[in-house]
This record gives structure tokens, C-alpha cells and sequence, in this order.
């Protein structure tokens, strides 16, 4: 995600998909960028104060089922919410928590699931973090 503010309680995004097939490589990778959301700065700050509250449990703290919930962050007339739950058909490990993305803005709509880690969530959690707390170089991209 690219997050430019527009003023204090709005966001323009720039969602962008980086696709590699890390299971043998049997998957062409592919690139992709929908640029016009309007995200809402309270959704924001609800998504990063649960990874970071999630993040900063205990090892045994940091199972999947504990990280479960659902996030809408666009304004009115779009669509990108952020899920993290268990997918019937999505294979995961414990420890491993689904992140499910649902977006529609537009006639472009889509949902796609990605199997993470904690590492990979903190990083995010990180850049959110400096993006909503002004950090003009982390703003710029994150995840």
C-alpha cells in the first residue's frame, strides 16, 4: 500500500500486488496497481493498534485464532477491507495467520488470500505505524 494523507482523517492509497509463486515455481509472478482509494484514518488506526497489540503478546499469545478480525478501510462508494481469519481453502500452519483482502472500487473489484507470518505482519504494522504518525519516507510505501 502507498498512503498519501488528505488532510487528518483521510488517505489516498495506491494498493499494489506483487505476486511470486513461492511453492516451486509453477506460477508466472505478476505485478499490479490500483490506484484512487480513499481510505479512513480511524480504520487505520484500528488495524495498526490490533497488529501491534497482537504483535507485542506473549509467544504463546501469538497463535492465528488470537489475530482474527475484520477491518473496512474505504470511505463511502469503494471497498478494501482487510480479514484475518481461516479460509476453507487456503492451507495455513499454526502460527501462520491468513490474511484475506477484499477491494472494490469502481467496476474493478477482487478478494485474494495470502498465508503470512508474524515477521511479515510487524513489518507492515511498522510502516502503517510511521505512515499515520507522519513519516514521509515509510508513507510513501509499506508492506
Amino acid at each position: 500500500m502507498r498512503l498519501t494523507p488528505r488532510g487528518t482523517a483521510e488517505w489516498e492509497c495506491a494498493l499494489m500486488f506483487v505476486g511470486e509463486d513461492w511453492n516451486g515455481g509453477h506460477g508466472s509472478p505478476f505485478t499490479g496497481t490500483v490506484d484512487g482509494f480513499i481510505l479512513i484514518t480511524t480504520a487505520l488506526e484500528a488495524l495498526h493498534r490490533h497488529l501491534e497489540s497482537w504483535l507485542g503478546g506473549s509467544l504463546d499469545e501469538l497463535v492465528s485464532s488470537c489475530l482474527d478480525a475484520s477491518f473496512e478501510l474505504a470511505g463511502p462508494g469503494q471497498m478494501l477491507g482487510f480479514r484475518f481469519g481461516p479460509i476453507q481453502e487456503v492451507i495455513a500452519e499454526c502460527g501462520k495467520p491468513v490474511v484475506s483482502i477484499g477491494f472494490s472500487i469502481g467496476a474493478l473489484s477482487g478478494k485474494f488470500h495470502i498465508v503470512t507470518d508474524p515477521s511479515c505482519l510487524a513489518l507492515f504494522a511498522e510502516g502503517l505505524g510511521h505512515a499515520l504518525n507522519g513519516d514521509e519516507h515509510q508513507r510513501r510505501r509499506m508492506g
